[in-house]
């Protein structure tokens, strides 16, 4: 009896040792579960037994999907994918069944296990959802309150190589982050709603600066937002808050699918802009679809615009470029809600900027150097040669000894050395100085970037 009690002890001691390191290469996915629809915005969430310097890498397999990894995170080990997102105009992730695979690795990068999830992706309205013609037009329950999450990036390339911009031109590149909450102190009984707008959290990243916080953060905006979606202050005077101003204004009549007007769009031509600009756009109704458990209306907005000036912010300082841009926004309106629970701006934009503005935007790792620039001539030089130091006196010979005159006499003084020639000038002359000036002609660079905005309705 003893000696089976022992073998039971033991074998229980051996299948917890076996369990425990399973445990510690364990790698879950704790949302979403299998078999469930999904849509819009979906928060993927892993988690593993040693999360500790562990990562997971998500990869999703789909209709049209390349079976590439599509993200890796550390921990809490969250990938916010986004369902609703497109390409030239097409969606990237369709309706339909998808496999969601997290990969666990090691500190070390080892692989220490896999899982996944199959599910389904399911944005369009049903046949028998899908309402007849709608009027858009904003509705709001005075003491409602409406949470949005804000992601923007920047990606500037240059046209042609240049290897002295290019490092620059990398400080250029960037990503925004930030939160809004909107809360309406009147309802929509009248021509307006008053809507106080907190601008909760928002900070930027350019090249690699590190991160600091937008203009504004914490401060609380008084808006009016009119029934077309136009938005307003209340006062002349009063501050705007660009971000969450970016609206359209709508038909003012019922509309069906494909149903076209025209009119203005409120858009930040850079993600990291302080201002936004008015663009005249023509709009769309493209179709009906789910964001966030909503019923929406999807417009689609085409825009352009040649000619604009806009400051592209690089680590402490600012470039001033000349851009032709055009752009795409979709644009998601709940109709029975009355407001826009989502939208997303796409800009592709040709920029002109001067070389030496572009130069002088890389601050964040020193300027560097800028030989071999045409047209710099050399000035004279601005000090003059030095004269030779004197000869240095003889030394006097030393005493021989008793009675013996000295064995060495003196040596005699070292010659001056002979004056240095003015080095050749790297400054421009300056007026009334004498001093010649430098001709370097104005080069303008031309590069072209990519901005994104996503705006998104906290679920």
């Amino acid at each position: 009896m003893r000696g089976w009690f022992r073998y039971a002890v033991v074998a229980m001691m051996l299948i917890c040792a076996v369990t425990a390191g399973l445990g510690q290469e364990a790698v879950g996915i704790i949302s979403p579960s299998t078999g469930s629809t999904v849509q819009s915005m979906v928060e993927i969430r892993g988690s593993m037994a040693e999360p500790e310097s562990s990562w997971i890498s998500y990869k999703i397999d789909g209709p049209g999907q390349s079976g590439d990894f599509v993200a890796a995170v550390a921990a809490p080990f969250v990938f916010r994918w986004n369902t609703m997102e497109r390409a030239d105009g097409k969606r990237v992730y369709p309706d339909g069944q998808y496999t969601i695979t997290a990969v666990g690795h090691s500190p070390a990068g080892k692989q220490v296990g896999e899982t996944a999830v199959t599910l389904t992706v399911k944005n369009e309205l049903d046949e028998s959802d899908l309402p007849g013609p709608v009027l858009l037009e904003m509705r709001y329950t005075r003491g409602a309150q409406v949470h949005y999450d804000v992601r923007g990036e920047r990606h500037v390339e240059l046209v042609k190589s240049n290897a002295f911009l290019a490092p620059l031109v990398k400080e250029l590149n960037g990503i925004m982050r930030g939160a809004y909450v909107d809360t309406a102190m009147t309802n929509s009984l009248g021509a307006y709603t008053t809507m106080r707008k907190r601008f909760a959290e928002g900070w930027m990243q350019l090249g690699k600066a590190d991160p600091r916080n937008l203009t504004d953060v914490g401060h609380t905006f008084t808006l009016q937002v009119r029934r077309n979606g136009q938005i307003d202050t209340k006062r002349k005077d009063d501050k705007r808050f660009p971000l969450g101003e970016l609206t359209l204004a709508l038909p003012g009549r019922p509309v069906r699918v494909g149903d076209t007007w025209s009119s203005d769009l409120w858009l930040l031509p850079d993600a990291m802009a302080t201002k936004r600009e008015k663009v005249r756009a023509e709009h769309k109704l493209d179709g009906f679809q789910w964001v966030g458990g909503h019923r929406c209306a999807r417009i689609v907005s085409q825009f352009s615009a040649k000619g604009v000036k806009i400051s592209l912010r690089s680590g402490g300082s600012t470039v001033q470029v000349t851009s032709d841009y055009e752009g795409t926004r979709y644009s998601y309106f709940a109709y029975e809600l009355g407001r826009f629970v989502a939208m997303e701006d796409e800009i592709k934009h040709e920029l002109e900027a001067d070389m030496t503005q572009m130069s002088m935007a890389g601050v964040s790792g020193g300027m560097p150097g800028m030989p071999g620039m045409p047209g710099m001539e050399g000035m004279p030089g601005m000090m003059p040669g030095m004269e030779g130091m004197p000869g240095m006196p003889g030394m006097p010979g030393m005493p021989g000894m008793e009675g013996m005159p000295g064995m060495m006499p003196g040596m005699p003084g070292m010659p001056g050395m002979p004056g240095m020639e003015g080095m050749p000038g790297m400054m421009p002359g300056m007026e009334g100085m004498g001093m010649p000036g430098m001709s370097m002609p104005q080069q303008k660079v031309k590069a072209k970037a990519t901005v994104t905005l996503e705006i998104v309705e906290r679920q």
